[in-house]
């Protein structure tokens, strides 16, 4: 990989920045970022060791034995929502319980913060005792549902990152 890295001794400098970083550090760092900017180039990614770093993280390999709740939005810019249309699909046909909710509304970034609270609301039902049917439930709504007072499920520690990830004060939406 460092035979591929950019030739611009800037961009290197930044590249070798990032290796004490942990996974959380790195992704706030390069939101934004263009990945490809960091190298000349990619051949890299279709090295043996690669690849199997890419096939052991695809998701779809098993079937979920625990309840899921899957959210997406119908006109996602940043994720194709047939992707996700598939793997939910297979899921199902091999058994899974899953609540596939549908927003056509709402953009990647939005349902990112509405969407969690949709998240621990269903999360809060299941560690309340609420059994999920078994099967596949699909729903579409216009608009995620917006309960913050989901967060108080989640305690301080947690709602402070994910305001760090969002980079939103959770509680000045809520008043």
């Amino acid at each position: 990989m460092h035979q591929s890295l950019s030739h611009n001794t800037t961009r290197k400098k930044e590249f070798e920045e990032f290796r004490p970083m942990c996974s959380e550090q790195l992704r706030s760092t390069l939101v934004y970022e263009k990945i490809a900017s960091y190298f000349q180039r990619m051949e890299f990614l279709n090295s043996p060791d690669i690849q199997e770093i890419f096939s052991n993280n695809s998701l779809g390999q098993d079937v979920p034995a625990m309840p899921m709740f899957v959210y997406k939005s119908r006109h996602d810019e940043a994720s194709p929502t047939v992707d996700s249309d598939n793997l939910v699909s297979w899921y199902c046909r091999e058994g899974a319980r899953i609540h596939y909710r549908m927003q056509t509304q709402e953009s990647h970034r939005s349902l990112a913060l509405t969407g969690i609270l949709q998240d621990l609301a269903w999360s809060k039902e299941r560690f309340n005792g609420l059994v999920m049917p078994e099967g596949c439930q699909n729903s579409i709504h216009s608009f995620a549902s917006t309960d913050f007072d989901a967060l108080a499920f989640l305690g301080e520690t947690a709602v402070g990152a994910i305001e760090r990830q969002l980079g939103v004060d959770l509680p000045s939406l809520i008043i």
